[in-house]
Parts: structure tokens; sequence; C-alpha cells
């Protein structure tokens, strides 16, 4: 259960792969990453482990393009 700020209460919530575009140093970087949806409303949430697995990801797609 998670916090959905458009709900303003504690909901469940599923995980579906997406695809992610951000830029790092000017540098476009493009991945297949995860993203928490309320089930309830639809809506993205913040799940801390969903956040860190994409940082992660991100981090070694960008340490493989700088070499």
């Amino acid at each position: 259960m998670v916090l959905c700020e458009n709900c303003r209460k504690k909901v469940s919530f599923s995980v579906r792969d997406e695809n992610i575009v951000t830029n790092i140093k000017g540098r476009e970087i493009k991945f297949s990453g995860k993203v928490a949806c309320c089930d309830n409303c639809g809506e993205e949430v913040y799940v801390p482990e969903v956040e860190k697995n994409n940082l992660e990801t991100l981090r070694k797609i960008y340490k493989q393009r700088l070499i």
C-alpha cells in the first residue's frame, strides 16, 4: 500500500513496463523501466523500490555509453 496523491489515501498499486526517456548531462537515454500506478485511479504513484530499480538500470546504461 502506498499513498496516492490523486486519491488522497493509501491504495494498492500495479507495476507495468514502460519506455522511459531522460536526459543526463545533455545525453538522451532511453530504457525499459517500471512504473507503479494506483489501482484505484490509474495515476502514477511513488514506490521507492520501483524508483531504485529504475535508477540502477539508468546508471548501468549511462556507464556503458561512456565507454
